[in-house]
């Protein structure tokens, strides 16, 4: 997530440059509020849990939670860190041996959704609660 994140920054620097040379690139927090909102999504929902947290991470793992306020940090050049189901993760059929067909579909419309997902997690918790 980190490595991803550092290139997305740089991604839309670059481009934030090519619509107006005269940006400052050397303050990308400034220079990207003009910009459209980035979302940064995972499956990974014990990361989406400490991203979106406003305590400090508390992970068994120092090295993880530096990277983590360190995620949190570059987030805050307009990027939103968004959670999705695993089934709805169409990036996953580049690291894996899997079907890609809702990747090239989403790719061939240029349109994908995301939801809110703190309604997806609220009905997915009341269905646990109905089901016990």
């Amino acid at each position: 997530m980190s490595n991803s994140v550092d290139r997305l920054l740089w991604l839309r620097m670059i481009w934030a440059w090519l619509l107006n040379p005269d940006c400052e690139w050397s303050k990308p927090e400034t220079a990207l509020e003009e910009q459209t909102r980035a979302a940064v999504v995972t499956d990974c929902r014990s990361m989406y849990d400490i991203l979106t947290r406003t305590a400090i991470p508390s992970c068994s793992q120092h090295r993880t939670t530096i990277e983590c306020l360190l995620i949190r940090e570059r987030l805050k050049s307009n990027c939103d860190i968004r959670w999705v189901t695993s089934q709805a993760m169409l990036a996953d059929c580049l690291t894996k041996v899997m079907e890609a067909t809702a990747l090239r579909q989403r790719l061939a419309s240029g349109r994908y959704s995301l939801f809110d997902e703190k309604e997806i997690l609220k009905s997915r918790a009341d269905s646990r609660q109905r089901l016990q």
